[in-house]
């Protein structure tokens, strides 16, 4: 449970760093997106159901494109690793198959939440890594 308290905090964070109001934190946490891997499940269709009001939609929208990669671009990156690195395994997926949200970055420019946000999905990756024997 304690897990969870935390991630619900990572994720309360991440909505203040993004200028989301305490409501479309609760909001989002409501509807079950207690985690930041959670959270990169949301899609526009699950947004429109929060029923926001119109700035804080845009807000999410606009928050959810810099930090996550859509699922387009996930392929097109995925296509073009696999073309430019033969034998790389896995990148952006645990030991299992699960997909682990990539963090959009944009130029040089590293916004404080988003380092916040990888350097937790690092820790997530890192944690899901085969332990040596």
């Amino acid at each position: 449970m304690d897990d969870l308290s935390h991630d619900i905090e990572v994720v309360k964070k991440w909505s203040a760093a993004k200028k989301l109001s305490a409501e479309t934190a609760e909001a989002i946490i409501t509807a079950g997106f207690t985690s930041m891997e959670a959270l990169a499940c949301l899609d526009p269709e699950s947004i429109k159901k929060l029923k926001l009001n119109l700035g804080q939609t845009k807000l999410l929208e606009k928050a959810m494109r810099k930090t996550f990669l859509t699922e387009d671009e996930r392929c097109n990156m995925d296509a073009s690793q696999e073309h430019a690195h033969p034998d790389a395994s896995g990148t952006g997926q645990d030991n299992v198959g699960h997909v682990i949200p990539e963090i959009v970055t944009t130029g040089n420019e590293v916004q404080e939440d988003e380092e916040l946000v990888r350097t937790i999905l690092n820790q997530l990756r890192q944690g899901q890594e085969p332990q040596a024997q």
